[in-house]
């Protein structure tokens, strides 16, 4: 028996700008918040953060909000040979937990693909797959 799977699409933005709008020693790694729960048979994702901008310090923060029923998620870029950030991938970031990627000096504008992988576990039904496939657009 096939187990239920659920996939996703979209993109998120990373621009190279930099606002003058508050002191750099403030800002804080702009954060791609994602949220996965699920019944027998519906799957609820949210991603906050889809357009985000790189702050000065060059980073970006992956988070698995607590409290889905997921253990963890994959974060796995498409081509890792082009990924922009460090440290290499995949990550690995648990429920609550989260992983900070730094841009590369030398990262190019472009569009960079990847998955979001977790199993969500219902209290009333069978493990379900869930993939998320969204593109970070550094420009």
């Amino acid at each position: 028996m096939r187990r239920p799977s659920a996939r996703y699409a979209g993109f998120i933005a990373l621009a190279a700008g930099i606002s003058a709008c508050a002191p750099s020693a403030e800002r804080r790694a702009p954060d791609v918040r994602v949220t996965i729960t699920c019944t027998r048979v519906r799957v609820n994702v949210t991603i906050g953060g889809w357009v985000v901008h790189q702050n000065p310090s060059g980073q970006v923060r992956l988070q698995l909000v607590a409290g889905a029923n997921v253990a963890s998620i994959n974060v796995v870029p498409k081509d890792a040979t082009s990924w922009p950030f460090t440290p290499p991938p995949p990550y690995v970031v648990p429920s609550g937990g989260q992983q900070i990627l730094t841009v590369n000096s030398s990262a190019q504008p472009g569009t960079y693909s990847y998955n979001i992988v977790g199993t969500c576990t219902p209290t009333d039904g069978p493990a379900q797959s869930v993939t998320i496939d969204p593109d970070i657009v550094v420009d």
